[in-house]
């Protein structure tokens, strides 16, 4: 299995967060939409965001197709910025991809990595206050932004 510290897809690079560290912009988040499961026989539309922990190239089969893998840390969506109207996200070790599904297929991503800010960079909130654990996802997938 290679491993990678970086990859290219869709003309946009894709970092892990550990080779992120000296780069200006941050290319090591990504987007996903999926079906969220309700009740048992329906499902909506659903979005995930992930920090990108490690990339690696997958071969089903010895000269078979391969596939660029994400290793994912997945982050909880907490729901909307009042004042940007961006997705807001935190850390959560026990969200339930971290805990059964943290690889995807670079494919299967939206084409541009998304950034984190934190929610409150000043630490201005009360430090009891949930929302210091949020990051505001800047998404440069939106082509029309309000």
């Amino acid at each position: 299995m290679q491993r990678y510290e970086r990859v290219e897809y869709g003309g946009y690079t894709f970092r892990t967060k550990k080779s992120q560290m000296t780069n200006k912009h941050d290319n090591s988040h990504i987007r996903v939409d999926y079906n969220e499961p309700v009740g048992r026989h329906s499902s909506r539309p659903a979005t995930a965001y992930a920090t990108i922990t490690d990339l690696f190239v997958h071969t089903m089969y010895p000269g078979g197709p391969s596939k660029v893998v994400v290793c994912g840390s997945w982050l909880e969506v907490m729901g909307t910025c009042p004042i940007a109207g961006t997705t807001l996200v935190r850390k959560n070790a026990n969200h339930p991809f971290n805990l059964s599904a943290k690889f995807t297929f670079i494919q299967e991503c939206y084409s541009i990595p998304v950034a984190l800010w934190p929610y409150d960079p000043f630490n201005r909130l009360p430090s009891q206050d949930p929302h210091r654990e949020y990051y505001d996802i800047i998404d440069r997938n939106q082509q029309d932004l309000v």
